[in-house]
Formats: structure tokens, sequence, C-alpha cells
């Protein structure tokens, strides 16, 4: 009894071990294209990044705010407190007359 069940074991391992080597061209293959479809999104989050940068300093030239825009980099360079994310919210003119109507 117990070599039919020690038979078993063993007849179950190799079928395991068939069946991953089996698969293992296909799982190649599936893991070769979720790596190129990893890059792509990286190129394309890249390619946006820089667009973005792109328009942001071409506001900044078209409004002349570029050394605006130095003078504060420096002044948050300088500052000993190191900011880790910073968000910047384009001024709205109109909210801005909007408020000063009402007080």
């Amino acid at each position: 009894m117990g070599l039919i069940i020690g038979l078993s074991g063993a007849f179950w391992a190799i079928v395991q071990a068939i069946e991953k080597l089996s698969d293992w061209k296909l799982n190649k293959e599936k893991l070769n294209q979720e790596v190129e479809e990893l890059k792509k999104k990286a190129n394309i989050k890249f390619y946006e990044e820089q667009q973005a940068r792109i328009e942001f300093e071409r506001k900044l030239l078209g409004r002349e705010a570029w050394s605006t825009f130095n003078s504060l980099l420096k002044r948050l360079e300088a500052n000993p407190l190191k900011l880790k994310d910073l968000k910047i919210l384009g001024y709205d003119k109109s909210k801005s007359d909007n408020e000063q109507n009402s007080v």
C-alpha cells in the first residue's frame, strides 16, 4: 500500500514537471510581451512628460515669466526645507476679478 502511494506521488511530480516544460515557451513569450508593453508605456509617459515640459516652458516664455520662474527655483533650492511634491495651479484672472468685486 505504501508503495502505491509513493508511486502515485512520483507520477504526480513527473506530470507536473512535464506540464511546466510544455508551458515554458508560452510563458516566456507572454513574459516578453508584457515587458514590451511596459516599455511602450514607459516611452509614452516619458514623451508626455517632455511635451508637458515644453508646453510649460513655452507658456513661461509667452508670458515673459522665465526670470520669475528661475528666481522662484533658486529660492526653493536655497531653502533648507526641501519639497517632495509640488503642484502648480494656473492663475485664473476672471476668478480673481470676481472675488475683488464681491468684497
